[in-house]
């Protein structure tokens, strides 16, 4: 819970957890859990009362009708779920409510654990706006971008000029490549923001979206950071992130050849960042380079 200390965070007894998203992300976790011991718990909408996941899990619980706006993005419906079946914790998945502070703010006040990074670091990190700002007060190189939202594409359009095409058009909330453009020609720059803002607050309940620019020349060097509750902060994957052709899937993974010479030297201010952000479970920290 919110004040629970670094230790008792630690000890604390899972037994059963609640996996608050769909399909494929569902099912993948509730495995895991299985594997470990420790029962699952769906919660489906009126289609999904068949699909794999509602039926693989130990118990499962309706929310609601088939439009995720009206079931898997209602926080109440999430809790009362997990209330009346008594689970101890509650698993986001990625997606939906995944990066929504407030809801891991209440999962934590009802008393059960929050499977995910901590309230502050969603608030700070979750948002890609308010963490373009976090990083770039960590002396973190960014690439060059809009220095917020997107909000007047009348006057935006200059800024664009300034960017240089190809623009990524990108959701502020969530992730999974929803919300999410490529802009090649400055005539489809205002149409595609325009999807990407319609899309981002259908997924996430969030339109926002701001623009960075896209460099097809480089690689994107990612690499996962792990923290215990304990404030143990250590890199323990990296790999070469290169862009899907049809951006629906965000990232594709490969290993990085190139450690040695790009992603160790940073590792000191990845380190700092996730410290600094007060890093739980795990996070993405993403360096442009060429191998």
């Amino acid at each position: 819970m919110i004040g629970t200390s670094p230790s008792a965070e630690a000890s604390r007894s899972i037994r059963k957890v609640l996996v608050a998203n769909r399909g494929e992300i569902a099912l993948r976790i509730m495995r895991t859990l299985r594997s470990m011991g420790i029962s699952s718990v769906a919660v489906y909408s009126d289609v999904d009362a068949n699909m794999p996941f509602a039926r693989y899990a130990d118990e499962a619980v309706l929310i609601g009708p088939a439009t995720a706006s009206e079931s898997y993005l209602i926080p109440d419906r999430i809790l009362d779920a997990a209330r009346s079946v008594g689970a101890d914790a509650i698993h986001p998945g990625y997606g939906f409510l995944s990066e929504n502070a407030a809801f891991a703010e209440a999962v934590e006040l009802a008393g059960m654990a929050f499977i995910g990074p901590r309230p502050n670091s969603i608030r700070t990190m979750g948002d890609k706006l308010s963490a373009k700002e976090a990083v770039a007060l960590q002396n973190v190189p960014l690439v060059p971008g809009s220095d917020g939202e997107v909000t007047n594409l009348d006057d935006a359009e200059n800024l664009a000029k300034t960017i240089g095409f190809p623009i990524m058009v990108k959701a502020s909330a969530g992730g999974g490549g929803k919300g999410m453009r490529v802009v090649h020609d400055p005539a489809r720059l205002r149409e595609e923001t325009e999807r990407a803002m319609s899309e981002a607050q259908s997924a996430f309940g969030n339109g926002l979206c701001s623009w960075k620019g896209l460099s097809l020349s480089h690689d994107t060097l990612k690499s996962k950071c792990s923290a215990t509750p304990m404030a143990t902060v250590s890199i323990c994957l990296s790999g070469n992130a290169a862009s899907n052709v049809d951006i629906r899937k965000s990232w594709k993974k490969h290993p990085a050849h190139c450690l040695d010479l790009l992603l160790r030297p940073n590792g000191p201010l990845r380190l700092g960042l996730c410290q600094s952000m007060r890093l739980r479970w795990c996070r993405n920290c993403r360096i442009l380079g060429r191998c």
